[in-house]
């Protein structure tokens, strides 16, 4: 079963990968405000609850679960503004690079709240992955400065890093596509008190046409987004929390594939950097991050 929770656990960065490119996208293309962006990509979600809710068999938590589900859908609202607000100052491979930061966080919290222990290969692979994110946001090597996008995924990373931990909990309650449908409802629910904000409320209907328009394109991304949200909490029902967020690190490659595929048949426009010395560097960092998650997961 751990070897099923791997390849579960594998089905999430490259379902992320897709709805990560189109995140770009809508930030910069569709909607220009951040509550709009995050409501109506919420909004979307909904299919993800029908499925479940048409084929899982849904009961009501506990009443010792809803802390931990309250908190996990807020924590699923609250990433999203410093994630899409990245997404505006950094290139999308380097934002899904910029996930693993979440590595940072993972193995204390892991330790502190689940007892989970790190071997030292896992703590070299954990040091690469980390270092290979760290070269991947660097403006300028000689200087070592890092710019906002960094600083708003770092924000982004702490936010995650609990959600893995909390899912660990609930799954301690439910099965995991209890867990699923209960933490995308009250997270879906969460995202209609931007109503009770004049600007954002008028901005969203505002918007309504446009989402409408753009509804099959939502539909589609939002599909690979919500196969990306549930295989993790599926595969942490057979592996540690420590390997989960590992294997969540390869994202950045998918997405660099991706955005290469897209933009040789459709000659697409991404905010991607595919200049040769930065494609070179992506790719060395990349090769890193595949050998610390090797170094977490074997």
């Amino acid at each position: 079963m751990y070897w099923l929770g791997i390849f579960i656990a594998f089905i999430s960065p490259f379902s992320h990968a897709v709805s990560n490119i189109f995140d770009s996208y809508v930030v910069g293309d569709i909607f220009k405000k951040l509550p709009t962006t995050i409501f109506y990509m919420s909004l979307t979600n909904f299919i993800g609850l029908i499925f479940l809710f048409c084929f899982g068999s849904i009961t009501f938590l506990p009443a010792q679960a809803y802390p931990f589900l309250f908190i996990v859908a807020a924590i699923n609202v609250l990433y999203l503004f410093p994630y899409f607000a990245a997404l505006r100052v950094s290139d999308t491979s380097v934002v899904a690079a910029l996930f693993s930061l979440e590595k940072v966080f993972v193995p204390f919290f892991a330790y502190y709240f689940l007892r989970e222990i790190l071997c030292v290969s896992q703590y070299i692979g954990l040091f690469l992955i980390v270092l290979a994110s760290m070269v991947l946001n660097l403006k300028n090597a000689r200087s070592l400065k890092f710019d906002k996008g960094f600083y708003l995924m770092l924000l982004t990373a702490f936010l995650l890093s609990f959600e893995g931990i909390l899912y660990k909990k609930l799954l301690a309650y439910a099965d995991w596509m209890n867990v699923s449908f209960w933490c995308s409802l009250c997270g879906f629910l969460l995202c209609f008190t931007f109503f009770m904000f004049k600007p954002t409320r008028k901005d969203i209907l505002k918007n309504k046409a446009v989402y409408q328009k753009n509804f099959s394109k939502f539909f589609v991304m939002e599909l690979f987004d919500q196969i990306g949200y549930f295989a993790p909490i599926c595969a942490l029902s057979f592996i540690p929390v420590v390997v989960e967020t590992g294997i969540s690190a390869t994202q950045p490659l998918f997405v660099a594939l991706d955005i290469f595929i897209l933009n040789q048949i459709f000659h697409c426009h991404f905010n991607e950097d595919l200049q040769l010395r930065n494609i070179i560097k992506k790719i060395i960092c990349y090769v890193l991050i595949i050998l610390g998650t090797y170094l977490m997961v074997r």
